[in-house]
């Protein structure tokens, strides 16, 4: 009876009752405890226990909570439970919906926030963006591009419009699925982060701009308004329009009512999975994460349920509707979009149990304005039996700190604000060319931000640099000038900048000239059709002899005339004289020599090939102006005076080429299927986001089967080289230029495990020797180059060695003898291999394969079927 009367009184005590129930039930219970001493009472006690059940039925708080389908706990509450708001979410968090990361609640009937919407419709929407999201496969990017102040009814003709309404569904679901179908075509506009209510003044219940919790005590304390942190930001939305993962500033919580307009899909993380989330996301965007390692407070990043759950994270949904709440915990990572045309409200409060989380918040180093909160106003006044450790851990770290908190005191917190803000903190990132990515260290430069001849010539007098000098063969400078190049680099040069210099400057010096390839003759005709963009920038087999369509000049070594370098006294562009076309024998008068450009003062020229300034510009047979190096690395683009270099015929360009499908940066493989790509080049997205006028033209990677499209100078500002691949030379993306770096120092030697081709199977072998085999470069009548012909393939049996020029007669893998002139030779390595089938065979290095080499997918998928055969 005792265990009876002791388990019915602990049962009585529930966490689920406000303040005066706790405390009438408190009271009863230690009668009873009392009464267990009297055995002779039982009975009464009994009776008393009866009662005391009766009583906590009746004063029980009729509160109802049910689980949503997609995992998230859902809360109706009456009125009476409605009016204290932090009581409720202590209630919430009793029964375990922090665990979800997010809760939906269902306001009582008679709340109304508002009684009409009539009059919003001239409410100014400020700072609309347009969201920008680039990727594949579940894995995108997000990006905020700001668009110029509308009403709210302007907005709403938009979101209403074709071109930005919600397709037909016939359930959420169903719309679900056509968003991430299509989440990265068209643009919404997003008037996201509006400061404002529109919640009337006299509702007192969860009125979302003074919900009186402790992070209000900041206002009340030191006057501290934050925007969209304890003041409201409204939210107007339309189909697709996103929120990218990410949890609150400061891990804080907060609190989004939909006022009216089609629903919102949330999805949520429980807090515990948090940590999976940063490290799957690390993976996924390198390049962010190498730049801030709170990357995603950027809101920036999209993943898709299905990513996730494929990583082991379990992923909630909710969907709020019209008239609800949603309230996201402390480091509870959510993200979602909007189903249609809405409008909601929204702001960050806290409660006693986040400021453990506020003590342990990451921070985002690399935006100067971000929420940041001194928690030791919190801790000092909740938690004051933590203060004095938290204060000797915090500043023992930092002397300079210590020393100034020892001369304020103990009242320094009665000495100002101790939160840091902006009124944009709570703005998600907008989309800056010169923001978290490479493109920021050529802010200034790009076509989109305004010009800045000062900038370009600071710029052109760096790119002098390199190996060659040259601003036009420096894309094959494997010492790139432009790599260790930054925008800061720029601007100092840009404003150090004085006449003095033109003469101090090195004019006739001769260097190391790298001739720049099929400048000096036009693709033959015949050609002309293997340019297509299907599949890459032509035809490729590996590693295997070919003949690509590009001539190189017969020799390396040029006049001491076309060798000299010449710097233009207006732009400071240096060049070699054969890479920019200057005729003549002798040599120039470098201190007054002016580039075409600078000659016919086109100061606001600009190339029409790529979406970069500076560099060496020559005008086209339309009026316009285009890089050199763009003019001789794009196909379909030629010059229709070799010597002079000019002008650029780019009228030829295929449509195929204009509209080339393009694969982002942001996804992390190379081999894409056409309908997985999405558009504009590969390298400098954000930048072309915000960019209302053309794009450029790209070309592709020259690997086999890679799509990905960039423009030439984004390739040769990253410091990526040209190389020979099969019947082309090209440029390679930065995916495969990163993996040419990792396998540089590769070599093959004796001993040395390899794969080769026998009898078309692959079969595996070892070296056991390397010599030394002497190659030719040969040209064919119709202008295309081999540059690794054996002396195996050559026909006559010459007395001699074959010297540049002489003629040769040359057997194609097709059977058939072509006449040929040799440009050049080298030497090339040799190997003999002991395959594992006991025959020893002679192999150059096209045909070997090393066991460490990463290898292409093709060629790895014929390892294997051979080997299993």
């Amino acid at each position: 009876m005792q265990d009876l009367v002791w388990d019915s009184s602990i049962t009585i005590l529930a966490p689920d009752l406000f303040p005066l129930q706790r405390l009438l039930l408190h009271r009863l219970d230690e009668f009873l405890h009392s009464c267990l001493y009297a055995c002779a009472y039982y009975d009464v006690i009994l009776s008393v226990v009866l009662l005391f059940a009766k009583i906590r039925l009746s004063c029980r708080p009729k509160m109802s909570w049910r689980m949503e389908p997609g995992g998230v706990m859902c809360f109706s509450p009456t009125m009476e439970q409605f009016r204290d708001f932090s009581a409720f979410v202590a209630y919430m968090e009793d029964q375990g919906a922090h665990k979800f990361g997010i809760a939906k609640v269902i306001p009582p009937k008679e709340w109304c926030p508002r009684r009409s919407y009539a009059d919003i419709g001239s409410v100014v929407i400020s700072t609309p963006v347009s969201q920008f999201v680039s990727g594949q496969q579940g894995i995108y990017q997000l990006y905020n591009i700001q668009k110029k102040a509308l009403t709210y009814n302007e907005f709403a003709a938009k979101a209403n419009s074709d071109q930005y309404k919600p397709p037909k569904y016939s359930n959420l679901e169903e719309l679900e699925r056509k968003y991430w179908k299509n989440v990265t075509f068209n643009q919404p506009l997003y008037g996201a982060d509006i400061q404002g209510t529109l919640t009337e003044p006299s509702v007192k219940e969860w009125n979302i701009n003074r919900l009186a919790t402790i992070l209000d005590g900041m206002v009340d304390e030191y006057g501290v308004a934050i925007p969209g942190v304890n003041t409201a930001y409204l939210y107007f939305g339309m189909w697709k329009t996103s929120f990218a993962w990410h949890t609150e500033d400061m891990d804080l919580y907060s609190i989004n009512y939909l006022h009216f307009g089609a629903p919102k899909l949330w999805y949520s993380l429980s807090p515990e999975h948090g940590p999976k989330l940063e490290r799957l996301a690390k993976g996924l965007f390198p390049e962010c994460a190498d730049e801030c390692a709170s990357f995603l407070r950027h809101k920036m990043s999209i993943l898709s349920p299905s990513v996730l759950r494929q990583n082991s994270i379990q992923v909630n949904k909710v969907t709020q509707e019209e008239g609800q709440f949603i309230i996201t915990f402390p480091y509870g990572y959510h993200s979602g979009f909007n189903a249609g045309l809405n409008c909601a409200e929204s702001t960050n409060f806290a409660s006693v149990r986040w400021i453990d989380f506020g003590k342990r918040a990451t921070q985002c180093k690399c935006q100067p304005d971000n929420v940041r909160i001194n928690m030791d106003y919190f801790v000092e006044k909740y938690q004051p039996e933590q203060w004095r450790a938290y204060y000797r851990q915090k500043y023992s770290e930092s002397p300079a700190l210590q020393t100034e908190d020892s001369l304020l005191g103990r009242k320094r917190a009665s000495q100002g604000p101790v939160l840091s803000f902006s009124t944009s903190v709570k703005r998600q990132r907008i989309a800056d060319p010169v923001k978290n990515d490479w493109t920021e260290r050529f802010s200034g430069l790009w076509h989109s931000q305004p010009r800045n001849f000062a900038l370009e010539r600071a710029f052109n007098q760096l790119a002098s640099r390199g190996t060659t000098r040259c601003c036009i063969c420096s894309i094959f400078d494997v010492h790139s000038p432009y790599r260790g190049m930054d925008s800061a680099q720029i601007r100092t040069a840009s404003q150090g900048l004085q006449i003095s210099e033109h003469s101090e400057r090195s004019r006739g010096v001769r260097s190391l000239k790298v001739v720049v390839q099929r400048a000096l003759i036009e693709l033959p005709s015949s050609l002309r059709r293997r340019c297509s963009v299907e599949g890459g920038e032509g035809e490729t087999r590996g590693r295997r002899r070919s003949r690509r369509a590009m001539k190189r000049e017969p020799s390396l070594e040029q006049d001491d005339a076309d060798s000299q370098l010449i710097t233009c006294q207006s732009c400071d562009i240096t060049v070699h004289r054969g890479c920019y076309g200057v005729t003549g024998d002798a040599p120039l008068p470098t201190q007054d020599w002016q580039c075409t450009r600078c000659s016919e003062k086109a100061v606001n020229a600009e190339c029409c090939l790529c979406v970069l300034r500076g560099g060496a510009l020559k005008p086209t047979t339309t009026g316009r102006w285009a890089h050199l190096v763009c003019a001789v690395s794009i196909p379909e683009v030629f010059l229709e005076d070799s010597s002079r270099k000019e002008p650029v015929l780019a009228s030829d360009i295929p449509r195929s080429r204009k509209k080339l499908v393009r694969q982002s940066s942001l996804v992390s493989t190379c081999v894409l299927s056409r309908n997985d790509c999405v558009q504009r080049c590969c390298m400098c997205l954000p930048v072309q986001a915000t960019m209302t006028r053309g794009l450029g033209v790209c070309v592709q990677c020259v690997r086999d089967r890679c799509y990905s499209a960039f423009h030439v100078t984004c390739a040769q500002y990253r410091g990526l080289l040209t190389e020979e691949c099969g019947e082309r030379s090209g440029l390679v993306c930065h995916k495969h230029y990163m993996v040419q770096e990792e396998q540089a120092g590769l070599e093959i030697g004796p001993g040395d495990e390899v794969y080769v081709e026998q009898g078309g199977k692959m079969v595996s072998g070892k070296v056991v020797e390397v010599s030394s085999q002497t190659q030719y470069e040969v040209s064919f009548e119709d202008g295309s180059v081999c540059s690794n012909l054996g002396p195996g393939d050559i026909v006559d049996s010459p007395s001699s060695p074959p010297q540049q020029g002489s003629k040769l007669r040359v057997r194609w893998s097709d059977g058939q003898i072509y006449p040929t002139t040799v440009l050049g030779q080298h030497s090339a390595p040799l190997y003999t291999v002991l395959c594992s089938t006991g025959r020893k065979l002679q192999l150059t290095d096209e045909y070997v394969y090393s066991t460490r080499e990463k290898l292409p997918r093709g060629l790895q998928n014929k390892i294997k079927k051979s080997l299993k055969t």
